[in-house]
């Protein structure tokens, strides 16, 4: 265990990368890290220029959006860990990061209850046709029909795709709702759908039987454009779509093909493909659908409690703990075959 008297030469170095985005984040870690280790800003680097700038440090701190690619991660000459202050891991090549011993861990459950309730506040606005009544009472009107049809929730079908932390808590608070609840992930342990309540299936009867789908699964080669042409052909006609997990798990172009046949009656969106959209990407044009600016995860108690995870997984490095949240796990042996 690292001594709590360790000189300044002594130190080892933890970069805090592009803390613009988390500006509470420098002084949590200068204070919980003062006796164990030396903090150092590394901001508007990339590439290359990134991992040379962190070449001397054992752990690294970085925002979802910091690109840690195989680039960066060959320049690490020092490095053990890389935490991401994310749920997400996709920003960091795993797969070179294992092969060179350094452990890749992410702040899971932070968010779980904002992004849950994000999701019900999306699914609720969208089939409620919230935005467009506003929009018609603010033009003067005063017409309870300026939303079109709308459709009762309880006795309806939700369709969860991915039944991790989050899709767990937003079937709890549908089956609270009255919405009957099917989900689809291979990955769950046996019996974890029963216990809160909701049925397993394969994809292709979620697609099928949901009126309203949910996305949760994290993006991966597996799930990147899960939810395509084919996929949006055996849905249900007028069905809802919420994705408040990875964008690009949805073919946006796809989306906006079944948003203007009619088969999708709505959209609620906090993740795009592309994020910010490009000024003429066609969803931002629909009034059917409903886009915000991948906010789900955001309260002032989730803020906190992302850096102090990040924070607490760094410690325990520093202490020659054991790491709680390293997602490249299976990867860290291939550094040594």
């Amino acid at each position: 265990m690292l001594s709590d008297s360790l000189s300044e030469r002594e130190k080892p170095v933890v970069s805090l990368v592009d803390t613009s985005h988390f500006p509470d984040l420098v002084p949590l870690a200068a204070q919980r890290l003062r006796n164990l280790a030396t903090t150092e800003l590394v901001n508007d680097r990339v590439g290359r220029e990134l991992g040379r700038a962190a070449n001397n440090s054992l752990a690294m701190v970085v925002d979802y959006s910091t690109r840690v690619s195989s680039e960066v991660i060959t320049e690490l000459a020092k490095c053990e860990l890389v935490v991401t202050v994310s749920v997400g891991y996709d920003n960091i090549d795993l797969q070179e990061a294992g092969r060179r011993g350094i452990s890749v861990s992410n702040v899971p459950g932070y968010c779980t209850e904002e992004v849950a309730d994000h999701t019900i506040g999306l699914l609720i606005a969208v089939t409620r046709n919230i935005f467009t009544l506003r929009e018609s009472v603010l033009d003067g009107k005063w017409d309870e029909l300026a939303g079109g049809p709308i459709p009762r929730l309880r006795g309806r079908t939700l369709g969860i795709i991915g039944l991790g932390r989050i899709g767990t808590a937003v079937a709890l608070r549908a089956k609270a709702l009255g919405l009957s609840v099917i989900t689809y992930d291979p990955y769950i342990p046996t019996g974890k759908d029963t216990s809160v309540g909701v049925r397993s299936v394969e994809l292709e009867p979620l697609l099928k039987d949901s009126d309203m789908i949910s996305i949760h699964c994290p993006l991966t080669d597996e799930t990147l454009h899960m939810i395509g042409a084919k996929e949006f052909e055996m849905m249900k006609d007028n069905v809802y779509i919420i994705n408040t997990g990875r964008g690009a798990v949805i073919d946006n172009n796809a989306l906006a093909d079944a948003l203007r046949s009619g088969k999708v009656a709505g959209a609620g969106l906090d993740v795009l493909e592309h994020e910010p959209p490009a000024p003429d990407d066609p969803l931002l044009k629909m009034k059917k659908v409903l886009i915000t600016p991948h906010a789900g995860f955001m309260s002032a108690e989730s803020a906190a409690d992302r850096i102090g995870m990040a924070v607490d997984e760094v410690v325990r490095l520093l202490r020659h703990q054991h790491l709680r949240n390293v997602v490249n796990a299976d990867m860290l042996q291939l550094g040594k075959e």
